[in-house]
């Protein structure tokens, strides 16, 4: 590789990096303001927020990613042309296939990851996320509870803990009431409780070498029961056997699922990394600016391409989602707009500098 070529990848890399953080923090800063909301609000254990703020990061890098190596690209290259440099550059001997290679050789790192991000780390992050919540939810009844006080966790049903633990896990002298069922009232006491897990993963609580009453009001033959453990639902258990969400679904999941929402899914995944290198390439026409116009002179324009190109691939998601559109070609049409943009972009571009090379050229010959 050329001194020159390394030197291009050099500075597409490191803005590449930087945009990447600013963007990720972006990110994860507003889905971390919007958990600690929930938290307030005690719809959420506020030690679940690091736990499912890590889960989203695989799934806003692969968003970021894109967005990021196209803006890198267009920063890094108008920044060379705002200061002479691609001037510079082009005369010892840069030419388009070089720019080309240079830009393709930077965006290869960023493809790999967007594509190991979508195909595999994402969806596994979708499933641990959505069975963290779903336990959450399992001991969301006795959350931000103080001790010493009564609590209804469901309808029919009374809760007491003498004492509590810090991590909300644990209870001491605990007293539980379940009148849901008027033929079937039942009482149960145990000295100490706490959340446990079933083999299946289901959240329970756990009550230890207690007493159990179980009869209807007014008659006498209530059956008591001594245990050393007793297990209890306050809420409905996980299913584990529930359908899987389209973006927890792994590959071949999705290929066996012939449903318009798995080949959606499919396609969007397909689309990220592609995505990446299409923008990558029309980052470097969409780069060339005049010297001293600035390094961001062509910052807007290129921000509405892209906003205009990320609402036409989540139109077409839409319609492949909703079988207004076959899966073949599906979202490729999109993909085939933005081919036909880079084209038109290439030969401008080329035309530009066509015109900027011929008054040269007429004075050489005249001279």
């Amino acid at each position: 590789m050329k001194l020159i070529q390394r030197y291009l990848l050099l500075e597409i890399l490191q803005t590449l990096a930087a945009l990447t953080m600013v963007l990720m923090m972006i990110f994860v800063s507003g889905r971390f303001a919007s958990y600690l909301g929930k938290v307030a609000a005690g719809e959420m254990d506020g030690q679940l927020v690091v736990s499912l703020l890590a889960f989203k990061v695989p799934g806003y890098l692969a968003a970021v990613l894109p967005i990021a190596m196209f803006l890198a690209v267009l920063l890094a290259l108008g920044r060379l042309y705002a200061d002479s440099e691609m001037a510079a550059l082009r005369a010892c001997g840069l030419s388009d296939r070089q720019l080309l290679t240079s830009v393709g050789l930077s965006s290869i790192p960023a493809v790999v990851i967007c594509f190991m991000l979508t195909f595999y780390a994402k969806p596994w992050a979708e499933n641990a996320e959505e069975y963290l919540l779903a336990e959450n939810s399992a001991q969301l009844p006795l959350a931000n509870m103080e001790s010493s006080s009564f609590l209804e966790p469901a309808p029919g049903q009374a809760f007491f803990a003498e004492t509590i633990s810090g991590d909300q896990k644990n209870f001491g002298d605990v007293f539980i009431a379940d009148l849901s069922d008027p033929n079937a009232p039942s009482i149960v006491m145990a000295p100490k409780a706490s959340w446990q897990q079933s083999k299946a993963g289901d959240s329970y609580l756990s009550l230890e070498n207690g007493n159990a009453w179980q009869g209807v009001v007014g008659q006498s033959d209530w059956l008591i029961t001594r245990y050393q453990q007793y297990g209890i639902w306050l809420d409905a258990p996980l299913d584990a056997g529930a359908d899987l969400s389209v973006e927890g679904m792994n590959v071949n999941q999705l290929l066996s699922s012939h449903t318009n929402e798995a080949t959606a899914e499919f396609q969007w995944r397909i689309a990220q990394p592609l995505s990446l290198l299409l923008l990558a390439l029309l980052a470097i026409p969409l780069s060339e600016i005049r010297p001293r116009q600035g390094r961001f002179a062509r910052m807007f324009p290129a921000i509405l391409v892209y906003i205009v190109y990320s609402n036409i691939l989540s139109v077409a998601q839409v319609a492949v989602e909703e079988g207004q559109i076959a899966a073949w070609p599906g979202m490729g049409w999109a993909f085939l707009l933005l081919l036909l943009f880079i084209s038109w972009s290439w030969r401008k571009s080329m035309g530009r500098m066509f015109s900027k090379q011929l008054p040269h050229a007429v004075t050489g010959a005249n001279s």
